[in-house]
C-alpha cells in the first residue's frame, strides 16, 4: 500500500471524527447552541482565515492530499479557538458572559495568520529576479 493511500485513509478518519464532533454531542445541533453570531465566528474564523486559504493554495498547486488534510483538520482549528475563548472568559471574568467582546477578539486574532499566509503567497508568486510590488520605480 502506498503512503498516499494510507495518508488519505488517515485524513478521512481524522476528518470524519473532527467534523462529527461538531454535531454529535447534542443530536445534530452545535454543542453550544450558538445563539449569537459572535459565538459562531469563534468556531468559523480559523477555518475561513487559515484552512480555506491553505486549501485554495493546495488545490491551485494540484496537491490533492494536502487539500484533503486541510479539510480534515479544519474543525480542530475551530475547537482550538473555542478552548482559547473559554480560557479568555475565565481569565477576563469581569467582561461577563453576555459580552461579545471576548468572542470577537477570539475570532479577530485569526486575521494575523491570514496576513502571514497572504504575504507568503504573494511572495511565492513573484517571479525570481523581478522586482516585487514594493520595489522603487525608475
Amino acid at each position: 500500500m502506498s503512503i498516499q493511500i494510507v495518508s488519505g485513509i488517515l485524513a478521512l478518519v481524522v476528518g470524519f471524527i473532527g467534523w462529527s464532533t461538531l454535531f454529535a454531542p447534542s443530536g445534530g445541533e452545535s454543542p453550544f447552541g450558538w445563539p449569537r453570531l459572535e459565538d459562531r465566528l469563534v468556531f468559523i474564523a480559523p477555518m475561513l482565515c487559515v484552512a480555506l486559504p491553505l486549501l485554495i493554495r493546495a488545490v491551485t498547486q494540484k496537491r490533492p492530499m494536502m487539500a484533503f488534510w486541510f479539510v480534515a483538520i479544519a474543525p480542530a482549528l475551530g475547537w482550538v479557538n473555542i478552548i482559547a475563548l473559554m480560557a479568555l472568559k475565565v481569565v477576563f471574568d469581569p467582561v461577563g458572559p453576555s459580552s461579545s467582546s471576548a468572542s470577537i477578539a477570539a475570532a479577530a486574532v485569526w486575521f494575523i495568520p491570514l496576513g502571514f499566509i497572504l504575504v507568503r503567497w504573494r511572495d511565492s508568486t513573484t517571479p525570481q529576479g523581478s522586482p516585487g510590488p514594493d520595489a522603487p520605480r525608475p
